[in-house]
């Protein structure tokens, strides 16, 4: 019998639609809300903030995600960043890079020279990963320094003036930026272009309009409507919290079970009461008792039970936890290695791989790393540029020849990330005998500044070619210059005398030993 609605018809539980998925009121599936929202509505701020607060509990405490962050951040960073000047005016060019990298890097940010350059910079790609985004500040004195500010005061305060609650405010009430509107602490125009970030402070007075001119907003979205950054292991934060819960339980459980040493059997249920190493428990008022009776099994005690009496003695069974349970959480491992863009097998477990996957963690991890360093070299650059300009209209740096490509800077890159490195490398010597690589492309993936490398092998052999001439002089003999360069001097062919022509039937002989 049909249910019949207000019209009389009968009531379907649900109607036939092309896309599956539009099904709504399948009774297979729960009700679902429609998500046709703004990214910024979508993530409220208070959900934002709860999300921020498990990404940070969670770094903190769960060591696959945490590895994983650090390990990303060391392959991305490394000890590389070294500024790069490609413009015109070498000169110029080599004076900046200088004070960029020897005094600049070491004096960058506001608290002082324990901040470099290249340490923030690991820090920014940690922070992109474990809060979603960060900001940096210019400072408008003469000598060029930065702040950064945390997410977390990224914000905007509510009615009750806290900026860990959610805000009621969605306009901008007086400063440069009366009447804009603002979002998670972020000030916009009807165009929503950005135009500053609110910096919360320790008080209401304190709190300050940051014009978007005189900052720089990191983070790596994942939407285009994004205004911020969300964290790395956000879509395994619920699932994370569960598995740290469960290991903790998991570690009551062994701690009580690894408590009991043996289990006595007997026919009376109890201790023995003569025995001298019993301690008996505490008794109430009544004479009860209100604790387990206890006796102390020291210097490998062997206690005899009668063979008729049906005692015994066996140890408590502890096989917890399972393979089940193992398996689950490295289930949770592979949500979180999922959205964290990083493989899982770099993170928690790597017996099962083989050669070809050895390859397709090798790329993946090197794609990932890779787009990180291009998200960070734009904020690199920018911070670099302000730096440089600063230099030079305080007279730290000399005016440039020309004055449209100053702004040119790019950075050397760490070694590339390989599994294999030995086996690396000796691809790239047999592409770079073929043609398919040349010097400098070696040398980036080496993580070696080309230019550096050029000079330092030049500087080498010169400095080589004078020590060998001095020791000539000295000693009056001039002994086989193959011996300084190579281990076997029967790998180079001796040079001609002069005068000597090559002989065709000796390929050997060549003109130039170096071919």
């Amino acid at each position: 019998m049909s249910i019949l609605g207000p019209d009389g018809f009968p009531v379907s539980s649900s109607r036939p639609t092309f896309a599956s998925a539009a099904n709504r009121g399948d009774r297979t599936m729960p009700p679902e809300p429609i998500y046709i929202a703004d990214f910024e509505k979508l993530v409220p701020d208070q959900d934002r903030k709860v999300v921020l607060s498990s990404s940070r509990l969670v770094f903190q405490n769960f060591g696959p995600a945490r590895g994983a962050i650090i390990q990303k951040a060391n392959n991305v960073v490394g000890r590389a960043w070294d500024p790069h000047f490609t413009g015109r005016d070498l000169e110029f060019g080599k004076t900046a890079a200088d004070w960029l990298k020897n005094q600049w890097y070491d004096n960058c940010d506001i608290r002082g020279p324990g901040w470099d350059f290249k340490l923030l910079l690991w820090l920014d790609c940690v922070g992109m990963d474990r809060d979603g985004d960060f900001l940096i500040i210019l400072t408008d004195g003469d000598y060029p320094l930065m702040q950064r500010v945390m997410a977390n005061r990224i914000g905007q305060r509510s009615a009750g003036g806290g900026y860990g609650q959610f805000s009621s405010t969605s306009l901008v009430n007086s400063g440069p930026f009366q009447g804009a509107r603002i979002s998670h602490g972020v000030i916009r125009d009807r165009f929503d272009r950005v135009l500053g970030y609110r910096v919360l402070g320790n008080t209401v007075e304190d709190d300050q309009d940051i014009p978007a001119n005189r900052c720089i907003f990191g983070m790596d979205p994942t939407w285009s409507d994004q205004i911020r950054g969300e964290p790395a292991a956000a879509n395994a934060l619920k699932f994370i919290r569960g598995s740290m819960l469960s290991h903790e339980w998991e570690q009551m459980a062994q701690l009580m079970v690894s408590s009991i040493g043996l289990v006595e059997y007997n026919e009376t249920g109890g201790p023995d009461i003569d025995d001298p190493t019993l301690i008996p428990s505490a008794k109430d008022g009544d004479g009860k008792a209100i604790g387990p009776d206890t006796q102390l099994m020291a210097g490998g005690t062997i206690r005899y039970i009668r063979a008729n009496s049906g005692g015994k003695i066996e140890q408590v069974k502890h096989d917890r936890p399972g393979d089940m349970w193992d398996s689950y959480q490295d289930r949770v491992v592979r949500i979180l290695a999922t959205g964290m863009d990083w493989p899982f097998e770099l993170m928690w477990k790597s017996s099962d791989v083989n050669a070809a996957l050895v390859r397709n963690i090798q790329e993946r991890a090197r794609m990932s790393v890779e787009d990180r360093q291009d998200c960070l070299r734009k904020i690199a650059q920018r911070v670099v540029r302000w730096a440089v300009a600063k230099a030079i209209k305080s007279g730290i740096l000399p005016t440039p020849k020309f004055t449209d490509d100053w702004w040119r800077w790019d950075f050397g890159m760490p070694r590339k990330f390989s599994i294999d490195p030995g086996k690396e490398a000796a691809q790239r010597r047999e592409d770079f005998k073929i043609g398919i690589k040349n010097r400098r492309g070696i040398y980036r993936e080496e993580g070696v500044d080309p230019e550096q490398m050029d000079d330092e092998r030049i500087e080498e052999v010169f400095q080589r070619e004078l020590k060998i001439t001095a020791a000539e002089g000295k000693y009056g003999i001039k002994p086989d210059r193959r011996l300084f360069y190579m281990l076997n001097p029967n790998d180079i062919a001796p040079p001609l005398d002069d005068g000597e022509e090559p002989d065709p039937a000796d390929p050997s002989k060549k003109k130039d030993p170096a071919e």
